[in-house]
């Protein structure tokens, strides 16, 4: 008897002391605020995650969480001042955060059931160095389609079928004929304008044009990869060499101003659109690729744990219950048509929603021969700056995009060596 009361002693013991880890609030009999940073994104997404962390308050008593905007540079500040949040929004910059102190590591805390929850290849955009720094939770992807303005295509009579993959050429002999002049010559319309949106970043360019390997993960990008100097030198060639004095426009939504007829753009599209332009039909085709494989990219935003944390292990149930929580992600979809991280809410939208543009979006990351990931290497955005101000001169027609990669390619191995890449 008295070796049946020890062991259940033993036992009760344990679970208080289990019970105290997980709530320290409860048996302290005080609350603990929790502190959520966010991107700043519109207030609706900000109330759809606000309202989630309130669900999260609700099923663990003691605690309240505040939602607040802290971005990149404050939170640096803030963990270096000692008063970082609890939980914090981070995107690819986070690989940077961890080789700098700025973040924690989730190794210790992420377990198999989240792993599962969550779209298999979004990890890997917020693991560096063996380690990850962040869950994939917000405003997450696909991030790559072909967006057309469906009026313009029906009064031109042209069909793009949404399933299909045209090669470059095909989609650049389409583009040219929305071509449109004033009395002048010069150019009013283009059907594809090389400077908006995401045409022409590095990280789109890329996997699209064939050279998915040009970033190996801890290795040395190569800017000047063949098929990435193919894709620049055609690109201007079939718009900027065609259509000389035409200089485009570095706005990310020209197609709702009826100014061009494609742009590269992802989930967010028909939302960002519709509040540009209310009444504009769009349709969605995967992107072109010479081999014609459908390439798909998943990247956006995690939730971190910042060094100095004081709930560390409060803050991953926080961001545990965000990541996975269907009814928060199907309110931020609702309020802004950005989409999340969760298998199950891929799942639960695919069976709600009628929109066929928003439809092949979720279909995408099942139906694609490859999706794209980018990696937060801390020199991902200066590989990017240093292919971008090549393009920019590719463009205005300053030079060949050959040696004006392997230019940039050169400063950025030097950069690299400086910092201890090799």
């Amino acid at each position: 008897m008295r070796r049946k009361m020890n062991r259940c002693m033993r036992l009760l013991f344990a679970g208080i002391l289990i019970f105290a880890a997980l709530a320290p609030h409860a048996l302290a009999g005080e609350t603990i605020k929790l502190e959520l940073g966010v991107n700043s994104w519109t207030q609706a997404v900000i109330d759809a995650i606000a309202d989630g962390a309130r669900r999260f308050a609700e099923a663990n008593p003691g605690v309240e969480v505040e939602v607040r905007v802290v971005t990149g540079a404050t939170l640096v500040t803030r963990v270096a001042g000692g008063s970082p949040p609890d939980v914090a929004a981070v995107g690819l910059g986070v690989g940077g955060y961890g080789e700098s102190g700025v973040v924690l590591p989730l190794d210790r805390f992420i377990d198999d059931e989240l792993r599962a929850a969550v779209v298999p290849d979004m990890w890997t955009n917020f693991t560096w160095n063996g380690h990850i720094w962040g869950v994939p939770a917000l405003e997450h992807g696909p991030r790559l389609g072909m967006v057309w303005n469906a009026d313009l295509l029906a009064e031109a009579g042209i069909v793009v079928n949404p399933n299909d993959v045209l090669t470059w050429a095909e989609f650049f002999d389409i583009a040219d004929k929305f071509v449109r002049f004033d009395a002048g010559g010069n150019v009013t319309r283009v059907g594809y304008d090389p400077r908006n949106g995401q045409n022409s970043r590095l990280f789109t360019m890329a996997p699209t044009w064939g050279a998915e390997d040009y970033f190996p993960l801890g290795g040395i990008p190569r800017i000047n990869h063949p098929n990435i100097v193919q894709a620049l030198q055609y690109t201007s060639d079939r718009v900027f060499g065609r259509y000389p004095g035409f200089a485009g426009s570095t706005g990310w939504y020209e197609i709702a101003a009826g100014n061009v007829v494609a742009s590269v753009l992802g989930a967010y599209a028909p939302g960002e659109i519709r509040t540009r332009n209310a009444t504009m039909p769009i349709t969605v085709t995967w992107m072109p690729n010479d081999q014609r494989k459908r390439i798909q990219q998943v990247n956006g935003w995690a939730l971190a744990i910042p060094s100095g944390a004081p709930n560390p292990e409060l803050s991953y149930r926080l961001i545990k219950f965000l990541a996975t929580d269907v009814e928060t992600q199907m309110a931020i979809y609702r309020g802004s048509g950005f989409l999340g991280s969760a298998l199950e809410f891929y799942r639960e939208l695919g069976q709600v929603e009628t929109n066929p543009v928003l439809l092949w979006f979720i279909s995408s990351l099942s139906s694609a021969d490859h999706i794209d990931a980018p990696k937060p290497d801390p020199f991902l955005s200066r590989s990017d700056s240093l292919f971008a101000t090549a393009r920019n001169q590719v463009f205005a027609r300053q030079g060949a995009a050959q040696p004006l990669l392997d230019e940039a390619q050169r400063v950025l191995e030097s950069e690299m060596r400086q910092q201890g890449r090799q």
